[in-house]
């Protein structure tokens, strides 16, 4: 088939992509007609980057208290800690969605793979170093009526890990950006790069932006596409027979967490850079820990890893093989990401 199209029918700012789906025309054995057996997407266009735009008519209110910053902007407020950079508050209209202070990452529960070829042994230092985190310095200043806060980060593990920017503009929202590279050497591959944000668990449905709609990783997406997807949040986690990391949405635009009334969060990728995310019921320790599903206690808190990276399933050729070289995380590398937060309703 042919399908001809002029250029100007796309808007610069859009990104455009053709969904190719076979139906299955009459009925066969065990399979009734209009059954899809087969789909592609092809891209058409990709959007021109763009700066996104903050309309507000305050400026954010910066509040110094001896072990943290609070910063006051529209309905929004947000808290950071001066000790480790993490994100302590995130709260709108009175209604607090952190149950738990928002810092960085590196560790994701091992898979059955991951333990085949050692990846729980071989990339240990990472487990633990997330949580170790300190904050070397901390600046803030305004630029035109943004206000900027940055930390310079560490841990005793890993040594030097780089920085942590946050961006509070009038109309509310913060801008995330993530700026590591790691000043230690000799350190091991990284089973993910990110920030984990316990959120309360009354967050209950995902709307998201990106590839789906079932759990797809950077080396298991060939069979998920892009798209705008829905879920409860309690369905993105598979529950395998043995817990472990699980419900990977990779390449994702913008994804919102809220709960029934329609309150909650939007987080966008910036800078044309697309993310990462995985929701899971628990923290990873107790799905590293839990040997049936069963074991997963219910913790009162939904655990969000925005992900800059995250490394390969592997297993291309039997149980325990490595991701391939293209799918690991190596330390030595530089890693950008930025995100922005914004306040639904």
């Amino acid at each position: 088939y042919r399908i001809d199209y002029p250029d100007t029918i796309f808007d610069s700012f859009r990104e455009y992509h053709l969904d190719c789906i076979t139906l299955l025309k009459n009925p066969l054995s065990g399979m009734v007609g209009d059954r899809e057996v087969a789909r592609s997407q092809l891209e058409l266009a990709k959007a021109d980057p763009v700066a996104p735009t903050f309309i507000g008519t305050m400026n954010p209110e910066l509040i110094v208290e001896s072990d943290r910053l609070l910063i006051k902007s529209g309905d929004g407020q947000y808290g950071l800690d001066l000790q480790s950079g993490a994100l302590v508050s995130l709260s709108h209209c009175g209604h607090e969605f952190l149950a738990a202070s928002a810092r960085p990452t590196f560790w994701r529960p091992m898979t059955n793979n991951d333990r085949g070829y050692g990846a729980d042994r071989e990339m240990a230092v990472w487990r633990h170093a997330g949580h170790r985190i300190t904050a070397e310095r901390s600046s803030w200043k305004d630029v035109d009526g943004t206000l900027e806060v940055e930390f310079a980060l560490s841990s005793p593990e890993i040594g030097s890990i780089g920085s942590l920017i946050y961006r509070f503009f009038q109309d509310g929202s913060c801008a995330v950006e993530m700026d590591f590279k790691f000043g230690r050497q000799h350190l091991p591959k990284l089973p993910r790069i990110g920030l984990r944000i316990p959120m309360v668990k009354t967050l209950n449905l995902v709307d998201w932006f990106g590839t789906g709609p079932h759990e797809n990783y950077q080396d298991r997406k060939r069979g998920a596409w892009l798209g705008h997807f829905s879920s409860s949040a309690d369905d993105l986690f598979h529950p395998y027979l043995d817990p472990q990391e699980s419900g990977g949405r990779c390449d994702t635009r913008w994804l919102s967490i809220y709960d029934d009334a329609g309150a909650g969060i939007r987080v966008s990728a910036l800078a044309n850079k697309e993310i990462d995310f995985v929701l899971y019921p628990c923290s990873e320790d107790d799905i590293q820990l839990a040997r049936h599903p069963c074991e997963l206690p219910q913790r009162d808190y939904r655990l969000l890893n925005l992900d800059v990276g995250q490394m390969g399933l592997g297993g291309t050729d039997s149980w325990g093989a490595r991701p391939l070289e293209q799918y690991e995380i190596s330390s030595k590398s530089c890693f950008h990401k930025s995100f922005r937060i914004q306040f639904l309703r």
